[in-house]
């Protein structure tokens, strides 16, 4: 479960290329206050980096 978002943005790059990459990054908090860093593609499917 998210408890904070200490930070969010978005990455547009490789559109030049067939396979484009267009994300919305957050820096998130989860309980127990563990960070991690999740990110929305533009489908609309979420994912945790690394």
């Amino acid at each position: 479960m998210v408890v904070a978002v200490r930070d969010s943005w978005r990455v547009q790059d490789r559109w030049w290329t067939d396979e484009p990459v267009d994300r919305s990054y957050f820096d998130v908090v989860l309980e127990p206050g563990r960070p991690a860093l999740i990110y929305r593609e533009t489908s609309g499917e979420w994912f945790m980096h690394g």
